[in-house]
């Protein structure tokens, strides 16, 4: 049986957030060299400190570099440092995302302004529709769409509004940083954007071909037609969506506006270590509610996008947690959750 490209995009996340977990069981060394940027490559952290004399005596001790005793060790160390890109190269995500969405968007129009004759045009947006259709059997037995127009078009925007804030965050927020990071980080991150730029929509076409057997044109009693299971769904996910959205911000302006290589301790940070990723899990979780088809509490495809948050940020809050204990001493930082509250 032919996957269909929901499958397609389940499968990816899950492959991404796999990727991930293979680095954490490498041997230490190796996971320092290929995980670790900015801040918590200490070594490099140290060295910014000394030059610029900003040891404050805050520091209870510092990370020694690890033995890299192995062959294989001592190449990734040789190798790695030629495979570094600016962490400022972040900002690319955001600006790759939108340029995929507003593609998505322009080939959804053409799609429908070309129709001609009952025939769909050949461009790749009908065929990703329409390869959906064919492949997904419960899809092609159900005679009702299980998911409406409202719900695509709220996903579209939503979406939009969070990598629009990311963007506006990296221009107007965060200060310049000299750091780095592997650039394997840099190609995974374009990946799981362009992925995500699909998953968004792709559960909801049937919706999108309902309305256009209806009409080749969109008219507003099809865009906003949604019964009350989806409206409720829209809501409650939005009211969740717009809070993390909100949490997110609060966080990133806090970290913002702190000294470097310092300790942050306001709002959430009281009670995680990275508060800015538990927000970016219940974003996309608010998100996978937003976009539940008929009968089900989440959408499949935007949940397993989740795996790979978890795996590539949950890796990063503890390794970010090691490294303020390492530097601000572990009593400090105890009783603070990595990113999900009550599990870790």
């Amino acid at each position: 049986m032919t996957l269909s490209p929901a499958s397609i995009c389940q499968a990816s996340f899950v492959g991404l957030g796999a990727a991930i977990m293979v680095l954490t069981l490498l041997p230490a060394a190796m996971q320092k060299h290929l995980l670790d940027y900015g801040a918590r490559d200490t070594e490099r952290a140290a060295s910014v400190d000394e030059v610029q004399g900003k040891d404050n005596g805050e520091s209870k001790s510092k990370s020694e570099p690890l033995p890299e005793s192995g062959v294989l060790e001592r190449t990734v160390a040789t190798v790695v440092p030629y495979l570094q890109v600016p962490h400022s190269w972040f900002i690319s995500f955001y600006v790759f995302y939108l340029i995929c969405s507003a593609y998505w968007a322009a080939q959804w129009w053409s799609w429908r302004q070309a129709r001609s004759g009952g025939e769909m045009p050949d461009n790749l947006f009908g065929r990703i529709v329409a390869r959906q259709q064919t492949s997904d059997p419960v899809l092609a037995a159900m005679p009702a769409t299980p998911m409406a127009l409202l719900q695509v078009y709220v996903a579209f925007g939503l979406e939009a509004l969070q990598t629009g804030r990311r963007l506006y965050e990296y221009i107007c927020v965060f200060k310049p940083s000299k750091a780095n990071m592997n650039i394997a980080h840099f190609l995974l991150g374009l990946m799981y954007y362009a992925i995500m730029s699909v998953a968004v929509w792709v559960e909801g076409s049937q919706a999108i071909v309902s309305m256009k057997q209806h009409d080749a044109k969109l008219k507003p009693d099809i865009a906003f037609a949604a019964d009350k299971e989806a409206l409720t769904k829209i809501v409650v996910g939005t009211i969740f969506f717009l809070l993390a959205w909100g949490g997110q911000f609060r966080c990133h302006v806090h970290l913002a506006g702190l000294k470097k290589y310092s300790l942050p301790e306001e709002g959430l940070f009281r009670y995680f270590v990275s508060p800015h990723y538990t927000c970016e899990l219940f974003l996309y979780g608010a998100l996978s509610i937003v976009t539940a088809p008929e009968g089900r509490l989440v959408n499949r495809t935007l949940l397993s996008s989740l795996l790979f948050v978890i795996a590539s940020l949950g890796v990063t809050a503890g390794r970010t947690k090691q490294w303020y204990s390492d530097k601000f001493g572990a009593e400090r930082v105890a009783q603070r959750w990595r990113m999900i509250p009550f599990l870790f």
